[in-house]
């Protein structure tokens, strides 16, 4: 999606600016299926250490399903719309991993 695209340029842009996020490193990443958007965000998280900051931000689509309990999933490149709760990344997912970092701040 190309708004997504300019999306995360945007953002990356605020945060590496010396002045605004100051950040060491950012990595973008775009146009990722449901198995990469989980690896990228667990082997990401993983490697933090105590002191950083880490935030964990996906542009694009998602959806509530009511059958789920009403949990929240990322819609990724290869989710069927008729199987997002198998087929897409859920935020207990994100959730789940953001608690398992070492990092003391995340977002």
């Amino acid at each position: 999606m190309p708004s997504t695209q300019a999306d995360v340029w945007q953002l990356r842009q605020v945060l590496e600016h010396r002045n605004i996020g100051a950040f060491a490193s950012v990595q973008p990443m775009t146009d990722l299926t449901a198995d990469d958007m989980r690896q990228a965000i667990s082997e990401f998280l993983e490697q933090c250490e105590q002191d950083e900051l880490v935030l964990v931000y996906v542009s694009g689509h998602g959806t509530r399903l009511v059958q789920a309990g009403g949990e929240f999933f990322f819609i990724a490149t290869d989710t069927d719309c008729d199987r997002i709760s198998e087929t897409g990344v859920s935020a207990g997912f994100v959730n789940e991993q953001l608690e398992q970092c070492w990092a003391r701040k995340r977002s």
